[in-house]
């Protein structure tokens, strides 16, 4: 579906994994947004976003 929009695009890699990009139109709608964010919640987010991902590889 995002992909669909043009806001993400999938790589595929050697394994036959696909790892999904955020485009740059994907990012448009959120790039104000985050410009107010506090290093803080950038700091969390990201920490939020690894831990995803760490358990997303484990399956």
């Amino acid at each position: 579906m995002l992909e669909d929009l043009g806001y993400a695009r999938a790589r595929p890699e050697e394994s036959g994994k696909k790892i999904y990009e955020i485009t740059e139109e994907g990012r448009a709608p959120y790039a104000s947004k985050s410009a107010s964010r506090s290093p803080e919640q950038i700091r969390k987010i990201k920490e939020i976003l690894d831990r995803a991902a760490s358990e997303i590889e484990a399956v």
